[in-house]
């Protein structure tokens, strides 16, 4: 859809609402590269190195930039500030949900659309985040997105290296004619921060750990050999296990005592 014919506002349950396009940077383009995207399905938990390898901050440098905007697509980037309490975030026509001055055609309305990146805090591109690159289609104009998130606030620890991002889980499902018209993302922050941290150990404790292996291997080789011996003289018997073994024999062990006059 054109920009001009979108509304992005967000509100949260302390009443407080602001109309995001006064932050976000609304941009016409004129096509969409579909095969780009993947499905958002094919997302897994990366890795603590891979995190720490990948991160790179960043931020954008322009803010509440709107142009071409009546080219027939729309490209919306930027950051907006959240409280950190239950709240959503809603892209929709004009003229539907909240009163304007204009109402958009309904035979205009497609909320067809592309997510690149959708985080929440500092904003690393290189985080995989649930929403990163998918793609929703339709054919319907009275036809709704909607978006669960559950927020967890989430610091990654190396090495001295440090990240404090959040990270959530995705729930979604669509609406044709019995929701308003648009794409709903809605986010509540959980009451935890979960810490991903790897740490090295003292030496002392890694000489005591050694200490522990060398001992414990040391006790078990010495419960194979008396394993083994019992098999052999339990298959073999006794006298097939002992041959071999000489019987060393000295003064002590001469069954008649000798006298000495």
């Amino acid at each position: 859809m054109p920009c001009n014919f979108l509304h992005t506002n967000v509100r949260d349950e302390t009443e407080d609402r602001f109309l995001a396009a006064e932050l976000l940077n609304y941009e016409g383009v004129f096509n969409i590269p579909y095969a780009f995207y993947r499905d958002g399905n094919s997302i897994s938990t990366p890795e603590l190195d891979n995190v720490i390898r990948d991160s790179l901050q960043a931020e954008f440098n322009i803010q509440g930039q709107h142009v071409n905007e009546d080219a027939p697509g729309c490209r919306i980037y930027g950051a907006i500030p959240v409280n950190r309490v239950k709240g959503d975030f809603h892209i929709t026509a004009k003229g539907y949900g909240y009163r304007d001055r204009t109402i958009t055609h309904e035979q205009s309305l497609n909320f067809t659309h592309v997510i690149t990146e959708f985080s929440f805090g500092d904003f690393y591109p290189y985080i995989d985040n649930p929403l990163d690159m998918t793609y929703k289609s339709t054919q319907d104009h009275i036809h709704s997105f909607h978006y669960r998130l559950n927020v967890i606030p989430t610091v990654y620890k190396k090495l001295g290296l440090e990240i404090d991002t959040n990270q959530y889980s995705l729930r979604s499902f669509e609406t044709s004619r019995r929701h308003i018209p648009g794409i709903f993302f809605r986010y509540d922050f959980e009451p935890l921060k979960l810490k991903v941290e790897e740490q090295r150990m003292s030496f002392l404790r890694f000489v005591v750990r050694l200490a522990n292996i060398v001992g414990g291997i040391l006790v078990i080789s010495q419960w194979f050999f008396k394993l083994a011996d019992k098999i052999i003289v339990y298959v073999f018997g006794e006298r097939v296990a002992r041959r071999g073994e000489e019987k060393a024999k000295s003064l002590l062990d001469i069954d008649d005592p000798v006298r000495l006059d």
